[in-house]
């Protein structure tokens, strides 16, 4: 957990996707407990962050669907106008991606 509130957002990606990796083996319920904390990640202040912590929720979404509806709400919070105009329709696109795999 200290990863993910790392000063580094170097530091605080790769908790994220540390943290999403696990997700095939979490039977204990620890993703479902870090979750808040991981799912802040999607409204860093770095677009960099937010692609690469969307990329890995997909993993989560795969083994985890009793966690597809909390990130579908997070995702739904999402404030792209904070982004540069060359950035914010990649996380656009990204958002669909992840989006399309929860709903499939």
């Amino acid at each position: 957990m200290r990863l993910l509130d790392a000063k580094s957002s170097y530091v605080r990606t790769r908790g994220f996707v540390l943290c999403c990796a696990q997700a095939r083996w979490d039977e204990r319920g620890k993703l479902q407990k870090a979750l808040p904390v991981m799912l802040a990640l999607l409204h860093d202040d770095k677009p960099i962050v937010v692609r690469q912590c969307l990329a890995a929720l997909h993993e989560v979404v795969l083994y985890r669907s009793e966690l597809r509806e909390a990130i579908k709400a997070e995702l739904e919070t999402m404030d792209l106008s904070k982004y540069k105009d060359s950035m914010s329709p990649l996380i656009k696109k990204d958002m669909d991606e992840l989006l399309k795999l929860i709903d499939w």
